[in-house]
């Protein structure tokens, strides 16, 4: 939840009672995951659903399909049922009307999804945080976007960052910022740690090798358009690269004995990133291309070989490469057969 710039648009449209809104979502995010990450989703229609309870409902003494605990406030709970979670669904339409309303929100959202939506992934699946403890890493980021937009930075969006450099940089500034300090005091270090979380992310500190492991794979939304010189272009991150490159140990994916040379930026074996189904192919398909599944690692001569080799040789090295990913990339909503795939790329 992007909590203090929806505080700030409850203030300016004059709406009362700010906490009892602000709690209510904080609730909504601890028991049904977050919000913003389901807003990017589907615009938060499978959460709405989850909070529709009807008078039949209560009648029936059906059981609510969301996860939000209530205390009965009447004899009768399946009442306390229907009254609350006619509360949490109307305070979160009013959250809803403000990201429709935000320009940062409707300018950044599909940006920003993805980092975000893999950080939440890797809080739950390999880091195996409660629900609590990972929606405060995740408002803490939220916390620090804020701060950025606020104080212009030259990134507003901690997920924006697409090279390490840049987020050890905002990293730094932030860290200068009084604003910073004294919310990250008061806060008992919530913010700070919440950025430091998300560099171990990043970098994969401890070594997990989380991205090979399929963990954090699911299917993602198409990402924006851009157009240059009359080009049509999808956007792409490049840290996505970076961290594919880094969790296979900086060798070739098609073979591991390929060696370059050692690269004087990261004194590894040199690599280079590869979407195995290029993004100019990114139209034919309704989920996002740029995805950890669809990103290999190789050595430049395969990688040369995939953009500028024979079919035949192509075809090798694809093949390879699609036979271990495919249970992979089929998991990410591309629900296609290593040769269907082969066909569409040669």
């Amino acid at each position: 939840m992007r909590e203090q710039e929806y505080r700030s648009w409850l203030n300016i449209n004059k709406i009362t009672s700010v906490s009892t809104f602000i709690g209510k979502l904080q609730r909504i995010d601890e028991y049904e995951g977050d919000i913003d990450i389901q807003y990017a989703e589907d615009r938060c229609e499978s959460l709405l659903q989850r909070l529709t309870y009807t008078i039949e409902n209560m009648e029936n003494h059906t059981p609510p399909k969301h996860k939000i605990p209530f205390e009965p406030i009447t004899n009768n709970y399946f009442q306390s049922v229907y009254n609350g979670t006619r509360d949490y669904k109307s305070r979160l339409r009013k959250y809803l009307e403000f990201l429709a309303d935000n320009p940062s929100t409707k300018n950044n959202y599909q940006e920003d999804f993805i980092l975000k939506e893999y950080f939440s992934r890797y809080l739950t699946n390999v880091k195996h945080l409660s629900q609590k403890t990972k929606n405060n890493y995740i408002t803490g980021i939220n916390t620090i976007n804020t701060l950025l937009t606020n104080n212009n930075l030259p990134i507003s969006n901690i997920y924006n960052c697409d090279t390490l450099e840049a987020l050890l940089s905002i990293k730094k500034d932030v860290f200068n910022e009084p604003e910073f300090v004294r919310l990250d005091t008061s806060g008992n270090l919530m913010y700070s740690s919440a950025l430091n979380r998300y560099i171990e992310f990043i970098t994969d500190k401890n070594h997990e090798s989380f991205i090979q492991s399929g963990k954090l794979d699911i299917e993602l939304p198409k990402p924006d358009v851009v157009v240059e010189n009359n080009i049509k272009k999808w956007k792409r991150n490049n840290l996505l690269v970076q961290q594919v490159i880094h969790d296979a140990n900086f060798l070739c994916e098609y073979n591991n004995e390929h060696k370059s040379f050692i690269s004087n930026s990261t004194h590894q074996n040199y690599v280079e990133g590869h979407h195995i189904i290029p993004i100019s192919l990114q139209d034919v398909f309704d989920c996002s291309l740029d995805i950890y599944a669809n990103i290999v690692s190789l050595c430049p001569n395969c990688h040369r070989i995939l953009h500028f080799g024979v079919n035949n040789d192509r075809k090798t090295i694809l093949k390879s490469l699609l036979d271990k990913r495919i249970d992979r990339l089929n998991k990410c909503g591309i629900s296609l057969t290593s040769k269907e795939l082969i066909d569409m790329i040669l």
